[in-house]
């Protein structure tokens, strides 16, 4: 077969320059249609990873909150642990402080009986104890005082003062004060 140029070279030249932008082109129009499909695909898979970083956000809220009830919970039963726990300190110390009066009041009124005195006066002031009273001799004043000392409750028992004041001629009467330690 013989083939006959009917075609001038300019025009040759033309459509292969043509032929070469329709190549290039193509080949441009893929690599933007591959790049935009890659894009399609890569937002795919990291819309799906976001949405299960969203699911797990969404239960770790969940939990959250059920934790933030719960510590509501401890921190309720700790404040109400601590009220009983002030509750309890203060009813032992009223059980102390009520023990110690009573057990002082026990022992002067025992050691009264014992002795023939009465008392005008008393006055506590922690495990101090001031008394004052009156007796028909001074010997029932010193009684009273040895029996005070005997008893387990006072360290030391002090006479501070023992006079004479009134009563009859036959029968005087003895004003006294004693400071008990406990």
């Amino acid at each position: 077969m013989i083939r006959i140029n009917l075609y001038p070279e300019q025009r040759r030249s033309q459509l292969q320059a043509r032929s070469d932008l329709l190549k290039q082109g193509v080949v441009v129009i893929g690599a933007i249609v591959g790049a935009v499909i890659a894009c399609a695909i890569i937002a795919s898979v990291k819309g799906n990873e976001f949405k299960v970083v969203e699911e797990e956000k969404a239960q770790k809220t969940v939990r959250l909150e059920e934790l933030k009830k719960e510590i509501g919970v401890v921190d309720n039963l700790e404040n109400e642990k601590a009220a009983l726990d002030a509750k309890r300190q203060g009813i032992i110390q009223l059980r102390e402080n009520q023990e110690g009066p009573v057990l002082i009041m026990d022992h002067i009124s025992r050691s009264m009986t014992e002795a023939k005195v009465w008392l005008t006066s008393l006055s506590v002031n922690g495990k101090s104890v001031r008394l004052s009273g009156m007796a028909l001799t001074n010997e029932d004043i010193v009684d009273f005082q040895t029996t005070l000392q005997s008893k387990p409750s006072f360290s030391k028992v002090n006479l501070i003062v023992s006079q004479k004041e009134g009563g009859s001629a036959d029968q005087p009467l003895y004003r006294f004060e004693l400071s008990l330690d406990g």
